[in-house]
């Protein structure tokens, strides 16, 4: 496995690459997998990288890092290690190992697992990366003061997931052909904006799940949803129904289309296998200033629908800045 040795062991070149960061600031160049980065400085990508069977893509386990891949794709071989990943950053088992101010941006992640993963991390940013994987375009692991923005995935299986995360924001992200969710947060994700982003003919468009509260799901355009277009859920076995998301803010979201409903606070019922609405189930957040069709959930739960411009919808604006 390279750890940042990017040309022959012991040589000049490779001491002053690995010293650059130290040394001068400048960016490192890297161009092969398995590449692992210790220090802080600036990364980039020199060229597409096909990552075999028994390796990763890049590894981050240092602050203040930018891996940059220069409009490059890292494409993943078939998983035979666990997390195989375009770019992951942060260490799975350590929770205590927090990163601060780590940024991912400008490429393709393809073929992997997960794309870009972050453990445990702190003012990070993933921007402009396109995705398409097997698990999750990008995937934040109990991320704080995270910013997702401008992110691209088609058909993955999430396309951009975060699990118990706090502060974190969401937007501007475009997805389409996810088999689960375009974007999805749960677990206890609290405090988070997820706002002005696009899913189009994913199975669920936006989805907040269990034990997730205080989060924010303004602006996003959700078209052409297989079954709900934006959906809160908690858990249900038998009579029991428990861990709804809750004290979230549905709002100013124009959501068309989606198979089953538009709008849904409902619970995964584990004998069914289905979204159902519990007997007795009262709503748990605030539905309001919606453009919709077709509601699933406690009765006088969603405001009545209304007819947004894109003043409203800040998924319609053209922003693209990172």
């Amino acid at each position: 496995m390279s750890k940042l040795r990017i040309c022959g062991f012991g040589s000049l070149a490779c001491l002053l690459l690995a010293a650059a960061p130290a040394l001068a600031g400048k960016p490192v160049p890297v161009s092969e997998c398995d590449t692992f980065i210790y220090e802080p400085g600036k990364y980039f990508v020199t060229q597409d990288l096909f990552c075999g069977p028994d390796q990763q893509g890049i590894t981050v386990y240092s602050s203040d890092v930018t891996v940059d891949l220069k409009g490059h794709t890292i494409t993943c071989g078939p998983a035979v290690v666990e997390l195989v990943g375009a770019v992951l950053v942060g260490k799975n088992t350590e929770p205590d190992f927090v990163l601060n101010n780590v940024r991912v941006k400008n490429g393709t992640v393809s073929n992997c697992s997960d794309g870009v993963i972050f453990f445990y991390t702190k003012s990070g940013k993933i921007s402009k990366i396109t995705s398409h994987n097997s698990e999750g375009g990008i995937t934040l692991i109990e991320a704080i003061d995270t910013v997702v923005r401008n992110n691209v995935g088609f058909n993955n299986f999430n396309a951009i997931r975060s699990f118990g995360g706090f502060n974190n924001e969401f937007k501007h992200n475009w997805s389409t052909g996810s088999f689960d969710a375009g974007l999805l947060v749960e677990t206890g994700e609290t405090g988070s904006r997820l706002v002005c982003n696009t899913s189009e003919q994913d199975a669920y468009g936006i989805a907040v799940g269990p034990l997730s509260s205080g989060n924010v799901v303004r602006g996003n355009f959700v078209n052409a949803a297989g079954d709900t277009g934006i959906t809160l859920w908690g858990w249900k076995w038998d009579v029991w129904f428990w861990d709804y998301a809750s004290d979230n803010v549905v709002t100013k979201n124009l959501v068309q289309a989606s198979g089953r409903a538009d709008l849904a606070e409902v619970a995964y019922d584990l004998l069914a296998d289905d979204l159902t609405v519990p007997e007795g189930a009262e709503c748990e957040n605030s539905w309001n200033m919606n453009q919709y069709s077709t509601w699933m959930g406690p009765e006088n739960c969603v405001a009545p629908p209304v007819v947004l411009d894109k003043d409203d919808v800040c998924a319609l604006d053209d922003d693209n800045s990172d």
